[in-house]
């Protein structure tokens, strides 16, 4: 089971347009909760995001490598 802290929490900082969007919850404990649901949601944004990100260096690097072995391929018969 799961438990929440609802007293502030100093190292849960959030915007005040942030904590506006979660101000029509009555209990504090609900709004807490919610908070904490949209920083996940926000950090999994940005991992997808990173992830995607990486994803494209990755392949961009991939096909330079193989590019290269190419290259090197084609003119190591001439050393030999």
């Amino acid at each position: 089971m799961f438990s929440f802290q609802t007293e502030p929490c100093s190292s849960l900082i959030m915007r005040q347009d942030k904590s506006r969007e979660f101000s029509h919850f009555e209990n504090n404990k609900d709004k807490f909760k919610a908070a904490l649901l949209q920083q996940v949601n926000d950090l999994l944004v940005r991992i997808c995001i990173e992830t995607t990100t990486a994803r494209g260096i990755v392949e961009e690097l991939e096909a330079s490598i193989n590019k290269t072995n190419r290259e090197g391929a084609s003119i190591r018969p001439h050393f030999y």
